[in-house]
């Protein structure tokens, strides 16, 4: 009996759903459409197949971990693929609305009806409002607009030419592929189902990619047919109409894109790198001492406001795991009596982290501490300690080139104070 894994046999469902429907749709249609729309279904199909691609290679090698491909999560380049090609149908629909003036006036409404639908879906594509605007009802809304449009569809094919017809049936059959997608396809995620397929494998079950694969395909479906419209319709477009088709889904795409929370993340991330590093280089006052625990701390900042101290510590460590567990402490002693006056202990956070390195990681801390009234000077002390089952050890200092308060505290500084 030959097996075959889950990745394997949700590629060849994905091969054996596209392909033939690819296939008729170069026999048949596409030759139909004029030459704009032409190229116009021919990079969105080539898109799609891209982005599906990019998804199983992606969970192939990464899993779950990395979610900007994955066509399972939301607010990525799948969606925002999605919503642009969804956005275009409005386009194209409205496009024809306006260029066909010479239709009657109640085909003309059809198609406005239609660019509106789909600009809404490709909003709450982006968005996903459904999931708070219609909580736990949201199929029985999105089943109601599928039937509305179904109906508005079938009594426009019915009083148009049957030359017409075909671009209607290829509309309906797009919206009968989404459909399985969206709500057929999700009864494979219940476990004794998607076991009985084989589907399932070590991250579960796999059936979304068939799911998601399949709304790609009705989308592209509807698309194709109101690109059939247009050409029968409108078969010679100006210059400008043919830059506003492609150039509005471009800049779409890119809008979307680049505002998604994975792109604004990584953005973000890099800029607070970049100022990070700046203040590391310029600000900080550096120092050497190597802890155990594999932390060596490279520089520290300090800045003082009225009664708080803020300091700023830089620590490196050779494994994003060796971090795990790490705390510090900060005291003030009394250069004269010996005695802390102030402390403080926190856990350390990788909140603010940069890798200039494959073997190195940085991280930058801030711990504040309330000065106390004091006439003698202060000395700015900190340690390393490390968490686990209730106990919190000193971590050694195994070197440095700053004076030492204990085998386990290097003295920073010295902090001035006075009282009148």
């Amino acid at each position: 009996m030959i097996s075959i894994s889950p990745d394997a046999l949700v590629r060849l469902v994905i091969f054996l759903l596209y392909v033939p429907v690819i296939l008729i749709c170069y026999w048949r249609l596409i030759p139909r459409l004029s030459p704009v729309a032409r190229l116009l279904a021919t990079i969105m199909i080539a898109a799609q197949a891209l982005a599906i691609l990019l998804s199983l290679e992606n969970q192939a090698a990464h899993g779950n971990r990395f979610r900007f491909w994955d066509l399972n999560y939301e607010n990525n380049f799948p969606t925002a693929l999605a919503s642009t090609q969804l956005a275009l149908v409005s386009l194209v629909a409205i496009a024809t609305a306006w260029l066909a003036r010479t239709q009657p006036s109640w085909r003309r409404l059809y198609l406005v009806g239609l660019s509106l639908a789909f600009l809404y879906l490709a909003w709450e594509e982006h968005s996903e409002m459904r999931r708070l605007m219609f909580v736990g009802k949201w199929e029985i809304y999105y089943i109601a607009l599928g039937l509305a449009i179904l109906a508005a569809t079938t009594i426009v094919a019915i009083r148009s030419s049957m030359r017409s017809r075909i671009w209607h049936i290829c509309l309906l059959s797009g919206l009968a592929v989404s459909a399985a997608g969206s709500f057929g396809i999700e009864e494979l995620r219940y476990e004794e189902v998607c076991q009985s397929l084989g589907l399932v494998g070590a991250r579960g079950c796999h059936s979304y990619h068939i799911e998601e694969s399949l709304e790609f395909l009705g989308i592209w479906l509807i698309l194709l047919a109101m690109l059939g419209q247009l050409s029968e319709l409108a078969p010679r477009l100006r210059r400008r109409h043919c830059l506003i088709l492609y150039l509005v889904p471009a800049f779409t795409f890119a809008a979307l894109l680049l505002t998604s929370q994975y792109v604004m993340r990584h953005l973000s991330r890099a800029v607070s790198t970049q100022l990070i590093q700046l203040e590391y280089q310029f600000q900080a006052q550096p120092i050497s001492a190597e802890f155990e625990s594999d932390l060596r701390l490279l520089a520290f900042r300090t800045e003082r406001e009225a009664d708080t101290l803020a300091l700023w510590l830089y620590a490196s460590t050779s494994s994003w795991n060796a971090y795990t567990g790490l705390g510090y402490s900060v005291q003030l002693i009394d250069q004269v009596t010996g005695e802390p006056v102030a402390s403080v202990d926190q856990i350390a956070s990788r909140k603010m982290q940069w890798q200039p390195g494959r073997e190195t990681w940085l991280y930058k801390e801030r711990i504040a501490l309330e000065v106390p009234p004091s006439r003698n000077p202060l000395w700015i002390v900190q340690g390393i300690w490390r968490g686990g089952g209730g106990a919190f050890v000193p971590q050694r200092v195994l070197s440095t080139d700053r004076q030492l308060q204990s085998e386990t505290r290097v003295i920073l500084g010295q902090l001035e104070t006075s009282v009148d």
